[in-house]
């Protein structure tokens, strides 16, 4: 996500989606949304990273990816070296689903590119919720380790 490779970002959001669309499971997706950037780091970075995944779930599932629903109210800190409780605290407020009524009764597949603990995607699935919408599944393309939740560990022992 940091070297511009936004093109393999799509390839590898339209591979995941052949391999949702043909498991079935997620024929009644509605609308795909990506994770967005705050406008500092999307302006920083050049690009979201999420969207492109996105667009490559939405086109192989045959729906429509929604980029301005949510929203980012503030620029939040990188989570990669924070602990499990300093991720959730730092996402708290950071998003704002801006048009409820445009995912209100609908499913909403929700896309980041990475999860650690799950605190940012908890968050703004939590928004979309309350906005309205019907179900919203989570789907990232990578895991990443449980390092913030080692210094927290740390921390505590010693």
């Amino acid at each position: 996500k940091y070297r511009g490779a936004w093109r393999a970002a799509r390839e590898m959001g339209a591979w995941y989606g052949r391999c949702l669309k043909e498991s079935g499971l997620y024929d009644d997706v509605e609308a795909v949304v990506p994770l967005p950037l705050h406008p500092f780091k999307r302006c920083r970075r050049g690009y979201n990273q999420s969207e492109y995944i996105a667009e490559g779930i939405a086109g192989q599932l045959g729906v429509e990816v929604d980029r301005r629903s949510v929203g980012r109210k503030r620029n939040t800190a990188s989570q990669a070296l924070k602990s499990r409780r300093e991720r959730a605290a730092n996402v708290e407020g950071a998003f704002a689903v801006r048009r409820p009524e445009r995912l209100a009764g609908r499913h909403v597949l929700l896309v980041d590119d990475v999860v650690t603990s799950g605190a940012t995607l908890s968050e703004c699935a939590r928004l979309l919720c309350q906005g309205g919408a019907k179900q919203v599944l989570c789907l990232t393309l990578a895991q990443a380790g449980e390092g913030g939740d080692k210094l927290e560990n740390n921390r505590n022992n010693g």
